[in-house]
């Protein structure tokens, strides 16, 4: 009778209204969802690194070397890089320098990781942080999320803003 109609009318709207919420709420974790390319050649280690990330929640890329990285980043502007130093056709020190040089890219923190022990600090100047390779996946985890947080976005924006270059070298495991 009119009873149940009635009644079906009022869950019409009141589930459309849930599903409109339930798919903001989708599309504010994917939103949130944050992209870390990964830039070296050693497909192991970038196979791993891409697993582990993806694994932790991010969304991942990788490249072989930084010609590569560049062709990625022209095509989806990562939230964070991380790069191996040592590299062919380009390192990661070159390739650091080819994304600050852009206006577009420059904020954009990239971590570098070597098991070379003779980098300059004035070379890794322009790096969010320095991993010393081999390292921790801990040690990886906390500094990508250090480095993807809103706060980590202002912060970025603000030392950019800064007319002094201060060096923003942090080398993990010296006694810090």
């Amino acid at each position: 009778g009119p009873m149940r109609s009635a009644a079906h009318d009022e869950t019409g709207p009141a589930q459309a209204e849930a599903e409109v919420a339930a798919a903001r709420k989708r599309w504010r974790q994917a939103a949130a969802v944050k992209t870390i390319l990964i830039v070296d050649d050693e497909f192991g280690l970038a196979e791993t690194l891409c697993d582990l990330l993806t694994f932790a929640g991010y969304r991942t890329d990788k490249a072989w070397n930084g010609q590569l990285a560049l062709e990625k980043v022209a095509q989806q502007r990562p939230d964070l890089i991380i790069a191996d130093v040592m590299m062919p056709i380009m390192d990661g020190l070159q390739l650091l320098r080819a994304l600050k040089a852009n206006p577009e890219w420059r904020l954009i923190p990239v971590i570098l990781m070597s098991a070379a022990t003779s980098l300059e600090p004035e070379q890794l100047a322009d790096a969010a942080e320095f991993l010393p390779k081999p390292f921790e996946i801990d040690t990886l985890l906390a500094l990508v999320a250090r480095w993807t947080t809103d706060a980590a976005v202002c912060r970025r924006q603000s030392a950019a803003r800064k007319a002094t270059r201060v060096s923003a070298v942090v080398c993990i495991g010296r006694g810090y």
